[in-house]
């Protein structure tokens, strides 16, 4: 167990005391750091006394801060030290179950980690849980978390997660009543944990766990690769609707109680259902953004306004071409409508076809490389292409494992990647254009 250090900011205090890429941090004044949480509660402390390895020798480094102090300047391979606390559940729906070999390695990683809940916002099932977890969670004060619970009926919560052993709803209560902020998410499953079913969770959630912060519902993901697993379908159009108007009746209720409609629906719902988005103001603030709900709203808001201190100029002809995916094209192409009619340039929103994982996924973030590779090579395409950021990890790769350098060679055209942030997309389309679209 041990923090592999990954990158010393140059003339940081670290960097003077002679800490390098490469080492190992062991401890910090005598405690064994577990994970980035341990590390920034122990640097605190305004004397450290560390223990690091390096090249299999260990040695101790003292270092000394103060308030004028530079930072440590620290950063790590992985923000979990000693290794994730794995999932040993067998969901129902579980998308790790409907990967195909050859994608990111990442992405086959059966995490159900309290630490990436409260780090990055990760959903936790708390059925990989133990009284040890809880009781580092309430001594750290680890908060929020975001906890994915589906169903509070046990026969229906055997059903979908297949849990070995489900004591959730017991560390839920004992986390609420210690006051840590809880998420919630339901996975919808047609047949299985909706209609009365999911009635009757939200009205436990209400009568037993009020003091969960926020309740985001969204759709099962589906993918080509279920050949051998249980047989699931999504929601139709009629269908979305239905459950728009049943939680819209469920929301303006706990307005009226609790001044927060409690309830948020995915934007899935509603665009599959060719239904308006519910207000800027609906989402509050936006408590599951992290989980997409409300992004799509928050997005075209950010756009407006930063439009409104543009200064209107028609004069740029720079052509883009937007790849995104399905469902989120007609939305888009009214954004960008937008942000034609008032700085100029040509727009073109094309929703690709998910030929890699099937025709059921259809949002922009599950675009692989060779989607778009396809896409492109079989279609006459204008000016430079644009693909959102969320297609990409931090390292640059898509789902597929293929690089943004790799794939954009193999195009062959001029291609970039745009924030899903409206002042920023708009930054980077006027350097785009200053560089000549």
């Amino acid at each position: 167990m041990s923090a592999v250090v990954s990158e010393i900011v140059e003339n940081s205090l670290a960097d003077n005391a002679g800490l390098g890429r490469g080492d190992k941090i062991l401890e910090i004044n005598k405690t064994r750091l577990r994970d980035i949480i341990d590390y920034q509660i122990a640097v605190e402390d305004s004397h450290l006394e560390m223990l690091i390895e390096r090249n299999g020798r260990q040695r101790e480094l003292v270092l000394e801060r103060n308030e004028t102090t530079t930072p440590l300047g620290i950063r790590f391979e992985s923000s979990i030290f000693d290794g994730l606390k794995s999932c040993r559940n067998n969901c129902v729906f579980c998308f790790l179950d409907q990967l195909p070999k050859g994608l990111r390695k990442n992405l086959y990683q059966r995490d159900d980690d309290f630490r990436l809940s409260f780090l990055y916002g990760n959903f936790i099932t708390l059925t990989n849980f133990s009284d040890d977890d809880l009781d580092r969670i309430l001594k750290q004060r680890l908060s929020p978390l975001y906890v994915s619970l589906h169903a509070t009926d046990p026969e229906i919560r055997k059903e979908i997660l297949r849990a070995e052993n489900d004591k959730a709803l017991i560390y839920l209560d004992a986390l609420l009543k210690s006051g840590i902020e809880v998420h919630v998410q339901i996975v919808v499953c047609p047949g299985i944990n909706d209609g009365r079913n999911l009635d009757n969770t939200l009205k436990e959630l209400e009568l037993r766990f009020p003091q969960v912060r926020s309740i985001g519902i969204v759709p099962v993901g589906l993918t080509r690769f279920r050949a051998k697993l249980t047989k699931l379908s999504v929601f139709g159009a009629e269908e979305n609707r239905d459950l728009i108007g049943k939680v819209r009746i469920i929301q303006d209720r706990f307005l009226k109680k609790k001044r927060t409609s409690w309830v948020f629906l995915a934007d899935e719902f509603y665009l599959q259902a060719d239904e308006p988005l519910p207000s800027f103001e609906h989402y509050e603030d936006f408590p599951q953004l992290e989980n997409g709900i409300g992004i799509t709203r928050l997005f075209s808001h950010e756009v407006e306004e930063e439009l409104r201190d543009v200064s209107r100029s028609l004069s740029s002809q720079s052509s883009f071409t937007v790849l995104t995916g399905q469902l989120a094209a007609p939305i888009l192409d009214h954004i960008f409508d937008k942000i034609k009619k008032r700085i100029g340039r040509n727009f073109t929103i094309i929703g690709i076809p998910n030929r890699f994982f099937g025709d059921k996924v259809t949002v922009a973030g599950l675009i692989t490389a060779s989607d778009i590779i396809a896409y492109v090579k079989s279609n006459k395409l204008g000016g430079t292409l644009l693909i959102p950021e969320v297609m990409l990890n931090s390292e640059g790769l898509f789902l597929d494992d293929i690089s943004f350098r790799e794939m954009k060679k193999l195009i062959g055209m001029p291609i970039e990647t745009v924030p899903v942030d409206g002042k920023q997309l708009l930054e980077k389309l006027s350097a785009l254009d200053g560089r000549g679209g």
